[in-house]
């Protein structure tokens, strides 16, 4: 189907999905900015289903990216300096059937069935902060380059259908300097860190780079870094941010986003004020 017989059909089916959100949660007026809750989706479509077959449904819903997401947010600010680093946040599990590697039978995350392999389709990172505010080094050409203060994202595994169960959000900061620390946290609660694939090569990596602060610099700067599922090498590493789109289509169901802040050398500390991450996924 074209995206233009697509977008005939989101259209003309527009007047439906207003009435089915206009009791959403987004106090938004605006359909572009709408956020659509898990129920909100199911009802849009279960309403399409009537004139169009589901092969067709899930295409609207992609173009329209028309999704579902869950959101966890730093819960109070922290400083890593000096070679620190802390775990900041670790998301709700991605909804979908989880099924352990040893296994042959899961069960329903977040009491949803999600009909693909690749169940996430976007994440969305925001964050807070500045650096030290001064450097004793001459500046780059670029208000990033030289910047020794950043932000890391791993993806995490449940090993038992019992570990993604018994998942709950983390929003307060952990100090994880050195990785036997999170590696015997992960062995406790049942996790194990994904090794992320780079493009079409062999290299994996266990930490994908999200973005780093302004070089020498004491004034809070917001970031938005957008990973997502369609996403290509080369395609988002300006402003001092990663590239994501491996990341985003190594998740699967029961999966969870985790946020490092990071300072290296004396001197250097990651002043955080806020976070927030997005996770998108489809249905």
């Amino acid at each position: 189907m074209s995206s233009f017989m697509i977008a005939s059909i989101v259209r003309f089916l527009n007047p439906v999905i207003k009435s089915r959100n206009k009791m959403a949660s987004s106090t938004s007026n605006n359909a572009n900015n709408h956020q659509p809750t898990l129920q909100d989706v199911l009802s849009v479509k279960k309403c399409f289903l009537k004139v169009v077959p589901i092969e067709l449904v899930d295409q609207i819903i992609s173009f329209a990216e028309y999704w579902p997401h869950n959101t966890i947010k730093l819960a109070e600010g922290t400083i890593v300096r000096n070679n620190g680093e802390e775990l900041c946040l670790q998301s709700q599990p991605l909804p979908g059937t989880f099924i352990p590697e040893s296994e042959t039978e899961g069960v329903d995350i977040g009491g949803v069935c999600v009909r693909t392999l690749i169940p996430a389709r976007k994440v969305v990172f925001r964050i807070w902060s500045h650096d030290q505010g001064w450097s004793s080094s001459n500046p780059g050409r670029d208000i990033y380059e030289g910047s020794f203060t950043w932000f890391e994202a791993f993806l995490e595994r449940p090993v038992t259908i019992a570990a993604a169960r018994g998942a709950t959000p983390l929003t307060n900061p952990i100090n994880i300097k050195g990785r036997d620390v999170l590696s015997a946290r992960q062995f406790e609660l049942g996790w194990k860190t994904v090794p992320i694939s780079k493009g079409n090569t062999e290299e994996t990596c266990e930490r994908c780079h999200i973005q780093c602060n302004v070089r020498a610099s004491s004034e809070t700067k917001s970031h938005t870094v957008v990973w997502s599922w369609d996403d290509r090498p080369g395609s988002q590493l300006a402003g001092g941010s990663g590239y994501g789109g491996d990341f985003v289509r190594s998740m699967k169901a029961g999966d969870r986003v985790s946020v490092v802040a990071r300072a290296m050398y004396p001197g250097w500390a990651n002043h955080v004020q806020k976070m927030e991450i997005d996770i998108y996924y489809v249905v």
